[in-house]
């Protein structure tokens, strides 16, 4: 049961909203061979792209783990410094969990229903996110964006189910008996990834296709560091979409 939908890259749009608080008209995933990553980087690492919200928000929900005071403010701080805040026009349009979402995360849905996403990054996914998503996947032509889940806490049949990429770090297996929700360790790492999705996602035009190239659309997002298929503990079965950190 482990799906995800079709992919890939976006059509320049010549005009935009200076703010996401409205919808724009729903876009249709190209095919798989539009699909490109871009530089937009200088010599030095240097980010040279003056993003913006014009074709769309990147929506960062800011949950377990991620959302106490300091590790919130850093993030914040790190990612809008470059990619800019909605509310001034800027790519990033944050979520924090529970104090935007009315104290629970079954108020998703509804707070991002007039929100023009161009994404939607998931930190520290809290238990029920997945029934959440699960709304955009019963709409008409299904969900238009991708999806990146990096750390959860939530179910992972139903991460695996709504997400195009799931991300955590590899747990040991008295970890996987227990429980399917494990806190998961929040390090520089992990910021990094956070802060790299976002610029990745922002190429793109769509859910991320389930291909040979999938795995590489993650190692992009990761750098160097050493990822293997997640394996579910009861059958054996390894995921398509779900992908751990191997721990040093």
């Amino acid at each position: 049961m482990k799906k995800i939908l079709a992919c890939s890259l976006m059509a320049l749009m010549l005009f935009g909203f200076t703010s996401c608080s409205k919808k724009k008209e729903k876009r249709s995933a190209p095919a798989d061979s539009d699909f490109q990553q871009g530089t937009n980087v200088s010599s030095d690492g240097e980010e040279i792209v003056n993003w913006t919200n014009e074709q769309g928000c990147i929506c960062v929900l800011f949950g377990e783990g991620f959302n106490s005071g300091e590790v919130y403010e850093e993030m914040l701080n790190r990612l809008s410094s470059v990619y800019g805040l909605d509310s001034n026009g800027g790519l990033l349009y944050p979520i924090l969990f529970p104090d935007d979402l009315k104290g629970k995360i079954g108020n998703l849905y509804s707070h991002l229903n007039d929100v023009d996403m161009r994404g939607l990054i998931l930190l520290g996914a809290p238990a029920g996110t997945h029934n959440q998503l699960a709304k955009y996947m019963d709409q008409d032509g299904g969900r238009t964006f991708p999806v990146f889940s990096f750390f959860p806490l939530d179910d992972v049949l139903g991460q695996e189910y709504t997400c195009d990429i799931v991300l955590e770090y590899e747990r040991n297996a008295q970890e996987q008996v227990d429980s399917t929700e494990v806190e998961q360790k929040i390090d520089k790492d992990a910021e990094d990834i956070a802060f790299k999705a976002v610029r990745y996602m922002a190429l793109l035009n769509g859910p991320l296709p389930m291909n040979d190239q999938l795995r590489e659309h993650i190692q992009n997002i990761v750098g160097d560091k050493q990822i293997k298929r997640y394996v579910d503990h009861d059958t054996g079965i390894q995921s398509m979409n779900h992908y751990v950190l191997e721990q040093k």
